[in-house]
């Protein structure tokens, strides 16, 4: 079950006679993370975000190239800061967005 849980950010799976069946990938990339099921409030991080916000912006109005590394000890929020901007992005203009992992 905890396999599952790490394919449920990114796959949609369904419960079916008791088995799991990975059914598609998301659309839209990974969804985000739940708790017990529910999706959570993203709290804490605003200065993070805004920051990232500001870094595309300067990109996007001045043709430059910018590198923003994210570290944290594990758990501390790093992929769902990364969900949030990805989404904020989606929601404000017509741009292309990549995610890759390493």
């Amino acid at each position: 079950d905890a396999s599952a849980r790490l394919l449920t950010t990114r796959f949609e799976l369904r419960l079916s006679n008791g088995q799991r069946h990975l059914v598609s990938e998301r659309s839209g990339g990974e969804g985000p993370r739940t708790l017990m099921g529910a999706v959570t409030p993203f709290v804490g991080r605003d200065r993070e975000l805004v920051q990232l916000e500001m870094t595309f912006r300067e990109c996007a109005e001045d043709s430059v190239a910018r590198l923003v590394l994210i570290t944290a000890p594990a758990g501390a929020g790093k992929s769902r800061l990364r969900h949030e901007f990805v989404a904020r992005l989606h929601d404000t203009g017509d741009h292309r967005v990549l995610v890759a992992q390493g």
